[in-house]
């Protein structure tokens, strides 16, 4: 008897377990793209919004000036905070320092950099010269990228600062949700 109740508790948990990923494979879908909190120093000027295209499809566009060339000295620093299971943001809950901006992009995100160059006009990667870049109805949803076949579902807030060394260039927010595909 002891054994069937342990064989039944260990199917119970398999099954809540399989019920409830919290990760695995995903598609991410931007909600919302924003100005950071704190505007201040903000070297990069840009406007921004997301239309929808149809009742399932958003897509971005923006025009924008990079006063800095997107190069090796490149550094990106991300905080995210993640939507409680009660509501409400969870601060602090995510954070992460690229040194080398352009490696981030090329080595690990290559798909969704790709994608990028197009919507940017562009023919070359990383370095990407100052000037001002117009982006129109770029897609808001896209899937599993190489370097990250997992990530966490549920939605995060995030901003990200970019540097040219270690002077501030810039910030932007983005709210996405990563969501379980089949």
């Amino acid at each position: 008897m002891a054994r069937l109740i342990i064989l039944l508790a260990v199917l119970g948990a398999e099954y809540v377990h399989a019920a409830y990923k919290l990760s695995g494979p995903y598609e991410v879908n931007i909600l919302e793209v924003n100005q950071c909190q704190d505007m201040t120093d903000n070297k990069v000027k840009y406007t921004t919004k997301l239309t929808k295209k149809s009742k399932s499809e958003k897509v971005w566009s923006t025009s924008f000036t990079l006063p800095i060339d997107l190069d090796e000295e490149s550094k990106m620093v991300l905080d995210a905070d993640i939507w409680g299971s009660t509501g409400g943001w969870n601060k602090n809950g995510f954070h992460h320092e690229a040194e080398n901006l352009c490696k981030l992009l090329t080595d690990d995100l290559p798909d969704l950099y790709q994608k990028l160059l197009e919507h940017f006009g562009l023919n070359e990667g990383c370095p990407v010269k100052a000037g001002t870049f117009e982006v129109k109805d770029f897609p808001t949803k896209w899937g599993i990228q190489k370097k990250f076949p997992e990530l966490p579902y549920g939605k995060f807030r995030a901003e990200v600062k970019v540097f040219s060394g270690d002077e501030y260039a810039g910030c932007f927010s983005l709210t996405v949700e990563v969501v379980e595909t089949a």
